[in-house]
């Protein structure tokens, strides 16, 4: 397990980090897209400790899953993105490439 906080960051940013990994990885898939189902006021559909908002990402070893990554602070768009980056990078050492 690791976690890292950049300086300067919103005080809630480091706990909503963790609760996208946490989605993420219990429901076994990414969370790229599930809010753009939600209302555009920035508000998130959350219940009983998950949070649906871009930012969570699998992190896998071949097809096994083996953790995950929240990413929160910036615009959804580029949380989604630095985690898709992360992940991808995870995959390929996991992978030996």
């Amino acid at each position: 397990m690791a976690f890292d906080r950049f300086d300067n960051i919103r005080n809630g940013s480091p706990d909503l980090a963790l609760w996208k990994a946490r989605t993420s990885a219990l429901m076994g898939r990414p969370f790229q897209k599930s809010d753009d189902n939600g209302s555009k006021d920035r508000t998130a559909p959350s219940i009983a400790g998950f949070v649906a908002l871009r930012g969570g990402m699998l992190l896998k070893a071949g097809d096994t899953i083996v953790g995950a990554i929240g990413v929160a602070g910036i615009r959804n768009e580029n949380d989604a993105r630095i985690a898709r980056d992360a992940a991808s990078a995870f995959s390929n050492e996991a992978m030996g490439h």
